[in-house]
């Protein structure tokens, strides 16, 4: 379950009272501040305005600091075994920026994939 945290203190929970989920699309990046993704074994933590991101409390700070324009990444991969009703779901959250190198503009992402037994950490 995701939750986007804005600037301003408001939040957009990704299910409503009743129960209905709301799609990613709906969030406004604008204003967002955090998102966090909650799962019964794991707590991701990605603060948009500089960059750290937490699992779990424990501190991922890839070092571009606070005046890059970090843009949102999240999206879920669900994979079903035929025979097994139980789908395996792996979420993945995390952010890109552009960054300048020797070779000009690059594009940089931090995504963390979210299991029962384990995080992963992919560095593009």
């Amino acid at each position: 379950m995701w939750t986007a945290l804005y600037t301003d203190g408001d939040k957009l929970l990704q299910f409503d009272a009743e129960g209905n989920e709301r799609l990613f699309s709906g969030i406004d990046q604008g204003r967002l501040h955090k998102f966090i993704v909650s799962t019964p074994y794991k707590e991701i933590i990605v603060n948009i305005k500089d960059g750290l991101i937490k699992v779990n409390g424990i501190k991922f700070d890839f070092g571009f600091g606070e005046d890059k324009d970090y843009r949102l990444i999240y999206f879920r991969r669900v994979r079903r075994t035929l025979g097994n009703d139980v789908p395996n779901i792996k979420e993945h959250v995390g952010w890109q920026t552009t960054v300048q190198g020797s070779q000009g503009s690059v594009n940089v992402k931090r995504i963390f994939g979210i299991e029962p037994d384990k995080v992963t950490i992919q560095c593009d």
